[in-house]
């Protein structure tokens, strides 16, 4: 029971007022738990424990109810002549108390199945519905082309990237990533998605965007959790980038013409941490950029540059850059492709964290 005292669940043949005389309260239970062996009392009115008893019976039996894994209960068999149970007998009463541990462990293992079989089911459901919130097809443009991989640590995380085209020279893109991993921060990063296509509809500034992500997020997600965001407008028109990063990992931006890689640091706190009108206080005004057919942009979150090999070393930034140095050329789906398979390669096993990679090159 959750009291975690021994109880009584049935009787036979005898009344709960002799239970309570033969047990001796809890000790005799708690001796026979303890011992994890039967115990014999051959003549009740002779044990030194019973002399004050007035009871009808004569022996007692008491034999533990086991399995391989822990100690269920005990069985009490009174009887009301002196030494009646026979050797044989005895061996019987044990046999049958072990099959009752082993049935009771295997129920207990078959309900832990089930519950389980359920919960790998649950999560089964949630890391679908969660793989149909990010894009399933990345937008087609002559003058863009867009890459992504991300996977989750466990069945589901909290990771999250979008691409939105407004129009035809118009590009709203979101890279973001919630404290924390599993489900809780599945749940908030479904209530990123929300937030960023409700705003994106809007026309809004980088900035203005980010202050309204952050004021409604404030209202939805748990006092201890942020999000950190990374966003951005391309105009293919302009050819300008508009970008603030709230709290994020710095960004990298390739220039074909002077074969140089930015990265990009300028950036302010996370959503979330500051939770009122004053947040705007924080925010500096975002990058703005101009590229050049051939360059590129990478986006990521940072289960890439925290990834530990066996000595506890991060894969970091510098190795990072040496990825995209190597395959600048590439393009932006093997880029992206590269970038994981570096970090997976330098920890000699699959990626501890969530881990998206966003690529966007421009033609």
């Amino acid at each position: 029971p959750e009291t975690g005292l021994p109880e009584i669940s049935l009787y036979k043949r005898i009344t709960p007022r002799d239970i309570q005389a033969l047990k001796q309260g809890n000790e005799l239970t708690e001796k026979v738990i303890r011992d994890q062996r039967h115990f014999q009392i051959k003549n009740l009115r002779k044990h030194r424990a019973y002399k004050n008893h007035n009871t009808r019976y004569r022996t007692l039996l008491c034999v533990p109810i086991t399995s391989s894994s822990q100690t269920y209960g005990v069985v009490y068999i009174a009887n009301e002549v002196v030494n009646s149970f026979e050797d044989v007998t005895i061996q019987s009463i044990i046999t049958f108390a072990e099959q009752a541990g082993m049935a009771l462990e295997n129920a207990h293992l078959i309900k832990n199945s089930i519950e389980l079989e359920r919960y790998q089911e649950q999560l089964k459901i949630a890391k679908e519905v969660q793989t149909q919130l990010l894009p399933q097809q990345l937008p087609y443009s002559p003058e863009l082309e867009f890459a992504a991989e991300s996977e989750n640590a466990q069945e589901v995380g909290g990771d999250y990237f979008d691409v939105v085209q407004v129009n035809e020279h118009l590009f709203k893109l979101a890279i973001g990533d919630v404290s924390g991993k599993g489900t809780t921060a599945a749940f908030y990063m479904a209530e990123i998605k929300g937030i960023f296509h409700a705003l994106s509809q809007l026309d809004l500034d980088v900035r203005t965007f980010v202050c309204c992500a952050n004021k409604a997020l404030a209202k939805c997600i748990q006092k201890g959790f942020f999000v950190t965001l990374t966003y951005l407008h391309i105009n293919t028109q302009t050819k300008q980038i508009d970008m603030l990063r709230a709290g994020h990992c710095p960004a990298f931006f390739y220039r074909k013409a002077s074969d140089e890689i930015q990265m990009l640091r300028d950036g302010t706190l996370g959503l979330g941490i500051v939770r009122n009108d004053s947040f705007g206080n924080f925010l500096g005004q975002g990058e703005t950029l101009h590229y050049q057919p051939g360059d590129f942009l990478v986006l990521y979150t940072d289960g890439i540059v925290e990834a530990r090999d066996e000595h506890g070393e991060e894969f970091g930034y510098e190795r990072f850059e040496q990825i995209i140095a190597r395959h600048k050329a590439a393009a932006a789906s093997t880029l992206a492709s590269e970038i994981v398979q570096a970090a997976k390669e330098f920890t000699h096993s699959e990626l501890q964290d969530d881990y998206t990679v966003l690529v966007i090159r421009f033609r």
